[in-house]
This record gives structure tokens, C-alpha cells and sequence, in this order.
């Protein structure tokens, strides 16, 4: 999940111990490729801010679905890389 200024990978544990945050990918037990690839779709999300007009920011024709397609892919990258030991979700 795309957010700015945070890491595009999420915890959730919120219902066992209250916890929520963004995850450094280079933490995780995937390639650096797509630790690297993950950390660079983030990058992109940001670029894409207006923080004289937040409001303002918008994609670019296609972008955004371009955008999508790439998160989508590197999800099941993740879910391959991480295995079954982990729930892996995407929200676009």
C-alpha cells in the first residue's frame, strides 16, 4: 500500500498486539532486487506529491495505471519470495 513518505509494505497486528506500521523491505527475508524495486516504487508514489498542493497532486495520463500493474506484480513476487509463513495482501 502506497503511502507518502513511508515504505509501500505494511504490518498489521493490530487485533493481537495493537500494532501498525510501515516495514523497511530491506528488513525482510526477499531479494535485494525487490527490496530495491519495492523502495523504488515508494519513491514514485512520493514524486508524485504536490506538498505546495497536496490537493493538487494528481497521475500523469496512464501513470496511475502503470502504477497499479507494478504494485500488483511485485505482490506476487512478495508472496512468492516470503513464502506461506506470511499473509501477503495488496491494496491499491
Amino acid at each position: 500500500m502506497a503511502d507518502y513518505f513511508c515504505f509501500s509494505l505494511w504490518h498489521d497486528d493490530s487485533e493481537r498486539t495493537g500494532e501498525f506500521g510501515d516495514i523497511d523491505p530491506r528488513t525482510l527475508a526477499i531479494t535485494a532486487a525487490l527490496a530495491a524495486d519495492l523502495m523504488a516504487w515508494s519513491d514514485w508514489y512520493d514524486r508524485g506529491l504536490d506538498m505546495n498542493d497536496p490537493a493538487a497532486s494528481c497521475w500523469a495520463e496512464g501513470e496511475k495505471d502503470t502504477f497499479v500493474q507494478q504494485g500488483q506484480r511485485m505482490l506476487e513476487r512478495l508472496r512468492d519470495e516470503l513464502g506461506s509463513s506470511f499473509v501477503v495482501t495488496g491494496r491499491f
